[in-house]
C-alpha cells in the first residue's frame, strides 16, 4: 500500500490529519479536469521562457494562447494586461540576477515508507550566490513563513535533488500581482522542526487511513 498526496494539500492535512486521513481513503479515483484558464496560459509562458531564455519567444506563445480566449477576442486589453505580466516577470527574473536552470520539475517527497507528497514545481534558478532557488508562482501573497511546504521543498532539494547545503538553497514564490519575487532561505532549525511535524501528520494518516 502506497499513500500519496498533493504538497498543495499539505496545509489541509496540517490542519486536521485524521480528516484528511479519511478523506483521502474516501476519495474516488478518476480524471481530474481543469479549465484551462489566462492564468495557466501565462504560466505556461513561464515555462517558455525559462526553456528558451527568449522573451519574444516567451511573448509570442502567450500572444497565441490568449488568442484562443473569447474574452480576449472581445477585449484585447484583457490579454495586453497578462502579456504586461509576462514582461514584469521577465524583468524581475532579470534583475535578480537570475539563471534558469528547470521548469516544470516534478518532486516525490518520501515522508516514510507509505506516505509520500507529490508535486510540480514551476521554477528553478541559479541565483547571485551561486546557489539554488525553488520558485512557486502565486496570483498573490503566500504565508511563506509559517507553511509546512517551504522548509520541506528547501531540505529535498538541498539533500536529494542537488546534494548541497540547506545554505545553499532559498525558497520562495513569484507574486503575480506585486511583480516581485519573495524568498527565504530557512534554518537548519526550523527545517528540523518542519521535518518532525510532516512525518507526523504522516504518521496519523498512516493510521487512519
Amino acid at each position: 500500500m502506497k499513500i500519496k498526496f498533493s504538497l498543495t494539500k499539505l496545509e489541509i492535512a496540517r490542519s486536521n490529519p485524521l480528516q484528511f486521513a479519511k478523506s483521502l481513503k474516501s476519495e474516488t479515483r478518476g480524471n481530474t479536469f481543469f479549465n484551462y484558464s489566462r492564468w495557466m496560459a501565462w504560466q505556461n509562458a513561464v515555462h517558455e521562457w525559462n526553456k528558451n531564455n527568449s522573451q519574444s519567444g516567451a511573448i509570442n506563445y502567450l500572444t497565441n494562447a490568449l488568442s484562443n480566449f473569447k474574452i480576449v477576442q472581445k477585449k484585447p486589453k484583457e490579454g495586453g494586461y497578462y502579456i504586461d505580466k509576462l514582461q514584469a516577470y521577465i524583468s524581475s527574473h532579470i534583475t535578480n540576477g537570475y539563471y534558469s536552470l528547470e521548469s516544470k520539475h516534478r518532486v516525490l517527497i518520501d515522508i516514510n515508507p507509505i506516505v509520500s507528497i507529490s508535486g510540480q514545481i514551476p521554477v528553478i534558478n541559479m541565483n547571485n550566490n551561486s546557489g539554488y532557488s525553488i520558485i512557486l508562482l502565486a496570483k498573490e501573497d503566500l504565508p511563506l513563513d509559517s507553511e509546512l511546504k517551504f522548509p520541506l521543498l528547501q531540505n529535498y532539494f538541498a539533500s536529494k535533488v542537488y546534494g548541497v547545503e540547506v545554505s545553499e538553497v532559498e525558497v520562495g514564490y513569484y507574486n503575480f500581482e506585486r511583480e516581485r519575487f519573495i524568498t527565504k532561505s530557512f534554518s537548519k532549525i526550523k527545517i528540523t522542526k518542519a521535518l518532525k511535524e510532516v512525518s507526523n501528520i504522516a504518521d496519523v494518516i498512516l493510521k487512519n487511513y
